[in-house]
């Protein structure tokens, strides 16, 4: 197991100036106008004016048709998403490997990834439930960018009062939880957390005056569409994202499995290097 990874309350690592001094200067000034942000996540039936978080792609989805927008800045976020993005990524791939292993044991000739990445801000006020990521994903990075707000509104972890494990397909009541740690929101940090079956996270209310910002740069590695559809059945990704069935007790047995079984921490093998590079195409 390697000392990078905290396990608890669930496998992540927290890495302090994931970048240079010079790219992070670079990623300041490359940063897009607002105006080119489209609702993201919170919900798309929302106005610019909303409170919430907006987004806009860089990597995977349509991020081609969010960069042609941006002008001159796009050729520098095309060039980041394509070797400094792509290379942490694959690094914590390899990182966690050990629990996709055990996770997609019985499937893994079917195991096909996606991975995309979003800049992120937030207008007004930011407050995100708990939930433990939809079971397509398998981990998640996120690299905080803070402009004058309190240290203090970083990604909240959380420990259920009750007993309980979750296969990611809602929102959870806040009240079945305790605060467990809240990671620092500073600039140039990088959280990275894989979807277990207790990987409970969200953040408490924060809101946001004029003179501040909270704005991250979001990273998913899931499942394709194909991938879901071979493995478990279903066709349509909210049918099985965000649907409750009889498909939980198959995403439970999977993640139960990453935590009581061994684990496999031998090197990568050419397909799962290959796993990985196809994800960003």
């Amino acid at each position: 197991m390697s000392k990078e990874i905290i396990n608890d309350p669930f496998p992540h690592t927290i890495n302090k100036k994931i970048f240079s001094k010079k790219l992070w200067q670079e990623i300041n000034k490359n940063w897009p106008d607002k105006k080119f942000f489209e609702t993201y996540a919170d919900g798309h039936n929302r106005t610019k004016k909303c409170s919430g978080r907006f987004g806009l792609y860089i990597m995977g989805y349509s991020a081609n048709n969010f960069l042609k927008k941006i002008g001159t800045k796009r050729k520098f976020w095309k060039n980041f998403s394509n070797f400094k993005l792509k290379d942490n990524i694959k690094k914590k791939f390899f990182l966690f490997l050990p629990y996709f292993r055990k996770r997609f044991e019985e499937v893994y000739d079917k195991v096909k990834l996606q991975s995309f990445a979003v800049l992120v801000y937030t207008n007004k006020q930011i407050k995100v439930r708990v939930h433990t990521e939809n079971p397509s994903v398998l981990m998640s990075g996120l690299i905080y960018k803070n402009n004058n707000l309190d240290t203090n509104s970083g990604t909240t972890f959380y420990k259920s009062i009750k007993e309980k494990k979750d296969s990611g397909v809602k929102f959870l009541n806040s009240s079945n939880f305790k605060i467990f740690k809240t990671i620092p929101f500073k600039n140039n940090y990088e959280l990275c957390f894989i979807k277990t079956n207790n990987s409970f996270h969200g953040v408490e209310k924060t809101f946001i005056k004029n003179n501040q910002e909270r704005c991250s740069i979001n990273w998913h590695l899931r499942l394709t569409d194909k991938s879901i559809e071979q493995i478990y059945k279903i066709k349509k990704f909210k049918e099985f994202a965000r649907s409750e069935g009889i498909h939980e007790k198959k995403i439970l047995y999977q993640l139960n499995k990453m935590e009581t079984e061994e684990l496999n921490f031998k090197p990568a093998t050419n397909y799962e290097r290959e796993m990985i590079e196809k994800s960003f195409i």
